[in-house]
């Protein structure tokens, strides 16, 4: 890793995605059952040695059917986001990339893979001819313990896991292109600092032949076109459309095609002629001989690249607004933007569709929790509100019984309207770069206003978003 990135962006996004990938391999490797585990075939003590992640599974599972061993009328599960796996690669806890001190004579610090497996075993009864609890051990130490680890090697050493590793490097690149970094250090998602980077001034990057849609709106996984359609710049948007150019180093852009696309398929195909061309070497003939050799230099040629082109279409820093009529594909882009913040797999459909780091989705969220929260820009003037009692300094208000004060305002059931200022307040108090808003899952009365409305309600509490909107860009523009 260290040889082949060569900034701290693609540092960082290829151990993540190492980290990432290995711990997805643990988890189709175990758990191990007891047959497998146990030190010796004649104990019949159970064994069983599982990731973190499953055995936490495993135990809200049991849970589950505890519940639903005693209520009278278990409710039918769908398939849904748990039928797969979440296709972001994320910081883990339970298996990463640490350093530790090598050689003495080398003060260079190596790099080594920490992962945390969880092992439950029987302790045999005392005085029996069973075997003992650490000789038990020592047999899920030699036995399954060495087999796992011999998978795992094979896995991390093969092509799947650096076109896995080479999709992250490029989402983290492209990333970093979009706008530059605040501070004139890395930041802790490795943005570059370069200064003579070129930047395209956007809040994301749609890629081309990207596919957006889901199977379903409980579904994560990439609904298949057809009926899919895949993105494209519409016609017309010039000022949107960018062609981008991303360097991703000459070690991972053997596993993508030009265009960014992770290249599985066809050089796994590659590498198989290869081998069989190998194992009949004897029987080529000249002709023969001659085309692989300049298959051989066009490889060399190929491996000899550092950059992929995409096209796409980007969304600029400022007030944007994605209109369209109804099933057209708004709250499918917008989603995509949201997500646009994680780093996805391969094959997820969107895995060259980044967001900045710190944009924030924004939605109305009835009900929830809000503690002295100064939402005065958008409620204002509400109506009176008593305290329970003389010692409650928990509901802010200006008096003993006067309206609550929405400059520190606190609920414990916020409506649509007050939650979604909330959120907006809180967003722009952790520095969020952008506010990703979708009208389907806003408040109405939060978002615009008509002449009607404004006819019939004279003294109206709250401001809409579409009034401060301007304001709030230029507000974050000018610091």
């Amino acid at each position: 890793l260290t040889n082949t990135a060569k900034d701290a962006t693609s540092k960082k996004g290829a151990t993540v995605a190492l980290a990432d990938y290995a711990a997805r391999i643990l988890s189709e490797i175990l758990p191990i059952p007891n047959d497998q585990s146990t030190a010796s075939s004649s104990s019949s003590l159970p064994a069983r040695v599982q990731t973190l992640a499953q055995a936490r599974h495993h135990h809200a599972n049991q849970i589950q059917s505890q519940k639903k061993r005693y209520s009278a009328r278990p409710k039918k599960t769908r398939g849904g986001v748990r039928d797969s796996e979440l296709p972001y690669v994320l910081e883990r806890t339970d298996c990463c990339i640490v350093e530790i001190d090598g050689e003495e004579r080398n003060n260079d610090k190596e790099k080594v893979l920490q992962f945390y497996l969880h092992g439950e075993f029987a302790v045999p009864n005392e005085g029996g001819d069973s075997i003992s609890s650490k000789e038990i051990l020592d047999g899920i130490l030699s036995r399954t313990l060495t087999s796992v680890l011999q998978t795992l090697s094979e896995e991390l050493t093969s092509h799947k896991c650096f076109a896995h590793i080479a999709a992250v490097v490029l989402q983290r690149r492209l990333r970093s292109m979009l706008q530059p970094p605040r501070n004139n250090h890395f930041d802790n998602r490795g943005n570059s600092t370069s200064t003579d980077q070129s930047y395209l001034d956007a809040v994301a990057f749609l890629a081309d032949g990207s596919l957006l849609p889901r199977k379903s709106g409980r579904s994560i996984l990439p609904m298949a076109s057809p009926p899919a359609i895949p993105f494209y710049s519409p016609e017309g948007s010039e000022k949107l459309t960018r062609v981008v150019t991303v360097e991703v180093g000459s070690f991972w852009r053997k596993f993508l095609n030009d265009d960014g696309s992770v290249a599985m398929q066809r050089r796994e195909r590659q590498q198989q002629q290869q081998q069989q061309q190998k194992d009949e070497e004897i029987n080529h003939s000249k002709n023969n001989a001659n085309d692989d050799d300049d298959n051989n230099s066009n490889n060399t040629a190929d491996n000899n690249k550092t950059t992929v082109t995409m096209r796409g279409m980007i969304i600029p820093k400022g007030v944007t607004l994605i209109v369209g009529g109804g099933y057209h594909g708004k709250s499918t882009m917008l989603q995509a933007l949201s997500y646009g913040v994680y780093d996805k797999l391969p094959g997820d459909g969107r895995e060259r569709c980044v967001t900045h780091a710190d944009a924030v989705s924004i939605r109305a969220e009835d009900g929830r929790y809000v503690n002295r929260c100064n939402v005065s820009a958008f409620i204002s003037n509400l109506p009176g509100m008593r305290k329970k009692n003389k010692n409650d300094t928990h509901q802010t208000t200006t008096g003993g019984g006067g309206p609550p004060d929405t400059t520190r305002f606190s609920t414990k059931d916020a409506s649509g309207s007050t939650s979604q200022a909330a959120n907006v307040i809180e967003a722009l108090e952790s520095n969020a770069s952008a506010l990703l808003v979708d009208e389907d899952v806003s408040a109405a009365n939060f978002m615009a206003r008509d002449g009607r409305m404004r006819a019939m309600i004279m003294d109206e509490p709250i401001t809409p978003l579409l009034y401060r909107v301007n304001g709030l860009f230029l507000s974050k523009e000018h610091g």
